[in-house]
Order: C-alpha cells, then sequence, then structure tokens
C-alpha cells in the first residue's frame, strides 16, 4: 500500500507543492499578526515613557509643596 503512495506521489507532485503554498501562506499569516502585536505593545510603551515622567513630576510636586509634606522632612 505504501508503495502504491510512493508511485502516487511521485507522478503527482502537485499535491505536495499545495501543501507547501499552504503551510507558507499560514506562516505569513502568524508572522503577520506576530508584528502587529509587536507594533502596538511598542507604540503602548511609547505613549507610556511620554506620559509617565510628566505624571511623577506632577504627583512630587503636589505631595511636597502642596501638602506642605517638606516641611515634615525638615527641608
Amino acid at each position: 500500500m505504501s508503495e502504491l503512495q510512493e508511485k502516487e506521489a511521485q507522478c503527482n507532485p502537485r499535491e505536495e507543492e499545495e501543501n507547501e503554498f499552504s503551510d507558507l501562506s499560514e506562516n505569513s499569516e502568524n508572522l503577520q499578526n506576530d508584528t502587529e502585536i509587536v507594533e502596538m505593545m511598542t507604540s503602548r510603551t511609547s505613549k507610556f515613557w511620554l506620559i509617565a515622567p510628566i505624571f511623577i513630576a506632577f504627583v512630587l510636586y503636589f505631595a511636597l509643596f502642596e501638602l506642605k509634606i517638606i516641611e515634615f522632612l525638615g527641608f
């Protein structure tokens, strides 16, 4: 039975090529999804590092000067 299948595969290589192309298309779809995820994550982190220093500066200013914590610290 396996000899028959091998002979059919030799006579009909088109099926193997179609399988290879379907594997390639699946791989390209997975790669595209991965790149979209990476782009989304990098845009999120860049937004975070843009906003975080401003937020930290505001919190420090408010805590130290508006709440007069700096007086309690002895400065």
